[in-house]
């Protein structure tokens, strides 16, 4: 007796139904994309109780023949493709043929559509798979489908839907999604009678994403942009104190298409390694426009994920794309710095434009540098720049280094006024020099900075950011102009570090140890380690192999020269056990090697409730304004929390 039927076509239709429309967001889901497809510019999608009473979606696309209506609900019927070939380069939202055969199949479903050069539309109405009318109609251009009763047919799918608030967010979070992936399209969005969002289709992302998500969304993003001729990569990625507790915030789009990908995904997140704190989530919209033939959707029934030819160059561009824009950021001290020298610098234009011709006011510029002084918790070498007008702007310079570490001479013009303003130097800890007398004039400075005329005044950094003080021996409070910057020293001393070491990397100072250390490894340790041999090399570690799992350490970074030759080992075994552990995370060798001196810097750092001196605080202050995406420590801890006068005063109610 045989025991294999063959199922009727009925039943075979509700099964391959349930591959594609499992809940109403799927149907919701299909409609779109097929509006999208046929060239609508102007999208509405009307759904009631979470979708399970009625989906509507209308478009202004291009529409369909009554033959076409007719052919559209069986399966395996599609304009996107006609050949195996096709299957290779898809460039089409939809393209399997299953849709509105799968839909139609269970619910009640309707079709209204019109070409532009028709005279009438035509309505096909039908029940499961049963055509119930057929027959012309007024319309305008475009198509409507209207989905009803999802699942009448089908008792046993019906029941297992979720609430309608739940099956309200499904489609809700999908329907958003396409309306950023298409900012050209106006998608109005309409919940039980209720306009929910609608967008302005004038093809401007942002737009799109703060008619969807809000005027706090956008301000919490930055976008960004890469190409590389074979991969393009754009979108919004969100600053890193605005991360997430979960990964809901994550959007990716291939060719426009929204999907799941885990090496999209987990390449952003390594981006913002050393950014944001561990178990927190970055938000972002990517883009990835990407040759159609080096891409297969075709891996998945809903079409929700997607395998790359090439996942490394995938990787590589998603990640520089975001590391770079994070790179760039401005801290806050910085950026108030250059947002005020910038009004400071339009105001001095708009001042000389009425200058007569043959004056200037050159006079009156300055120079500004980093003075040289030496923290007492570091060693590092400085770099001092300089703020020079170029253009319509402040560009920063480096300078060369300074062979010394005296500061520079505080020497006064005016000895009347000289006690106060030595005071008042002395308050932040900031150097002076005015060499405006004319007794002066032609005495050498003393400053390890030329003084180029002398109407020219140098001033420190610490004259513009002053520092207030230190509260539990691990806050430091800055001020400058309408803002106060408590600063967590040892975060920043921490990133200070770690920026030292990353950018030396390959040229590190090396302080020699007058006895030669012997380090005693593991096998895996002590591979790891001759593998990486010339990395830890670059960071100041004077080591070679001394014998089986033995090396010799023979010098330690200039970073770490106040540290017990003991700390510096543990340091190194650090950045060893980094290394082997990250082998796992399939990073490329300098992505492993950064994770490795997150640990380093935080050792070497001052720690937090230690006492240091007020020059090493200064020091600090003047090392932020340097460095310009200084924000954050190497493990995502915010570095400086600014409050401005206003905010304080409301605190006080003083507004």
């Amino acid at each position: 007796m045989s025991v294999i039927n063959i199922l009727d076509q009925q039943t075979a239709n509700l099964i391959a139904a349930g591959e594609v429309v499992d809940r109403p967001a799927a149907v919701a889901k299909e409609l779109l994309e097929n509006a999208i497809d046929a060239g609508g510019t102007k999208i509405t999608i009307e759904i009631k109780n979470g979708g399970s009473s009625l989906i509507r979606v209308t478009d202004n696309g291009k529409g369909m023949s009554p033959d076409d209506v007719k052919t559209c609900v069986l399966r395996h019927a599609t304009s996107k493709i006609k050949s195996p070939e096709d299957l290779e380069g898809i460039a089409t939202l939809g393209f399997r043929g299953e849709a509105l055969a799968a839909i139609s199949a269970v619910s009640r479903f309707q079709v209204i559509s019109k070409e532009s050069s028709a005279d009438f539309g035509v309505c096909m109405l039908m029940e499961g798979e049963n055509t119930v009318s057929f027959e012309e109609v007024g319309c305008p251009d475009g198509t409507t489908i209207t989905v009803r009763d999802i699942f009448f047919n089908v008792p046993a799918r019906r029941k297992f839907l979720k609430k309608d608030t739940t099956e309200t967010a499904y489609i809700s979070q999908y329907v958003e999604r396409i309306a950023i992936s298409h900012p050209e399209i106006a998608l109005k969005f309409i919940v039980d009678s209720r306009v929910k969002f609608s967008t302005p289709g004038n093809n401007e992302l942002r737009d799109a994403v703060y008619s969807v998500y809000g005027r706090e969304f956008v301000d919490s993003m930055t976008p960004i942009e890469r190409d590389d001729g074979k991969i393009k990569i754009s979108g919004f990625v969100s600053i890193p104190d605005m991360t997430r507790i979960n990964r809901n915030h994550q959007i990716i789009f291939v060719n426009n298409r929204l999907v799941r990908s885990r090496i999209v995904s987990y390449a952003v997140e390594d981006a913002y390694k050393s950014y944001i704190m561990t178990d927190r989530y970055p938000a972002f919209i990517i883009f990835i426009n990407i040759n159609p033939y080096l891409v297969d959707i075709n891996v998945h029934p809903t079409k929700l994920e997607v395998r790359f030819v090439d996942d490394a160059s995938v990787r590589e561009s998603v990640y520089f794309a975001v590391k770079n824009v994070l790179e760039s950021r401005l801290n806050p001290i910085k950026q108030d710095f250059v947002e005020k020298s910038k009004e400071s610098f339009e105001a001095q234009k708009l001042k000389n434009a009425f200058v007569p011709i043959g004056e200037s006011f050159s006079h009156e510029q300055q120079e500004l540098f980093v003075p040289k002084t030496t923290p007492a918790f570091t060693h590092s070498p400085e770099i001092p720049r300089e703020v020079k007008e170029e253009g319509d702007f402040f560009s920063f310079a480096e300078a060369k280094p300074i062979e010394t570490f005296s500061p520079p001479e505080i020497r006064f013009s005016d000895s009347l006024s000289a006690g106060k303003i030595r005071d008042d130097a002395q308050s932040y800890c900031g150097t002076v020099e005015i060499n405006n007398s004319p007794e002066n004039s032609e005495t050498p400075s003393q400053s390890p900075v030329d003084v180029k005329s002398e109407e020219e005044e140098t001033v420190s950094l610490a004259k513009f950011v002053k520092y207030r003080g230190i509260v539990f021996n691990t806050y430091v409070i800055a001020e400058y102009e309408d803002s106060m910057y408590i600063i967590d020293k040892h975060a920043a001393h921490e990133r200070i570090i770690y920026e030292a070491l990353k950018r030396s990397k390959g040229k590190a100072g090396v302080q020699t140890i007058i006895n030669t250390r012997v380090l005693h490894l593991t096998g895996i340790q002590f591979d790891c380690a001759v593998d990486n041999i010339e990395q830890l090399q670059g960071c100041g570690f004077d080591i070679e192999v001394f014998g089986d799992n033995t090396l010799a350490i023979r010098g330690v970074p200039t970073e770490f020269s106040e540290l017990e030759i003991s700390e510096c080992e543990k340091i190194l075994l650090g950045m060893i056990d980094d290394m082997l552990s990250g082998k796992s995370a399939k990073l490329t060798k300098d992505e492993l090697f950064d994770r490795t001196l997150y640990t380093a810097a935080c050792k070497a750092a001052t720690k937090a409730g230690y006492v240091d001196s007020e020059e090493s605080y200064v020091w600090l202050i003047n090392k932020l304004f340097e460095y310009e995406n200084v924000f954050c420590c190497p493990h995502g801890r915010p570095i400086i929390v600014k409050y401005t006068k206003n905010q304080i005063e409301k605190m006080f109610n003083r507004t």
